[in-house]
């Protein structure tokens, strides 16, 4: 299968697009509740803040739900089937995915809240790269799980070195 990353505004999204967040997040977060998110509207009812603000960007395997405001964006959710087959194209296509958001959207801020054990390693390498500047962090436990809710910037050594002609032009 020819593997494919798109980025979908709340319109261009649809109930199969929806079954495919249901799947990804079974075996990301280890669930048995078959259906998470039942239609589209339920998916806006769950995660969209403000109307015309959501986006999701997916992969075969993986995806990022964020919404876009006037001076952050807040990322809501990121989740990968982790036993595929093809790990390394699909840590790629998140790696990738990222670095687009955040050369995108370098003007503003990143709220996110991040899993102690999954996510948090990987913002710990882009801050310990100096490629992020933390602005806040608060700290939170949902039964065993402990996120780190932080806002941060993308510095200018991260644009630098991951693409100033990809800057998104004000």
């Amino acid at each position: 299968m020819e593997r494919s990353v798109k980025t979908y505004s709340i319109e261009e999204l649809n109930n199969e697009h929806v079954k495919r967040i249901n799947t990804i997040s079974r075996y990301a977060f280890q669930t048995d509740d078959e259906e998470f998110l039942s239609d589209v509207e339920e998916l806006i009812f769950y995660y969209e803040k403000i109307p015309g603000t959501l986006f999701i960007m997916m992969g075969e395997d993986w995806y990022i739900i964020y919404d876009i405001f006037y001076d952050y964006i807040e990322i809501d959710e990121w989740a990968a089937i982790l036993e595929t087959k093809e790990k390394i194209v699909q840590s790629i296509e998140m790696y990738n995915a990222f670095e687009e958001l955040f050369i995108n959207n370098c003007d503003l801020k990143f709220k996110v809240s991040l899993l102690d054990n999954t996510s948090y390693p990987f913002y710990l390498k882009l801050k310990e790269k100096g490629y992020v500047e933390e602005l806040s962090r608060g700290c939170s436990v949902y039964g065993d799980d402990i996120f780190h809710d932080i806002t941060f910037k993308i510095t200018d050594k991260f644009i630098k070195r991951y693409g100033e002609s990809r800057k998104r032009i004000k």
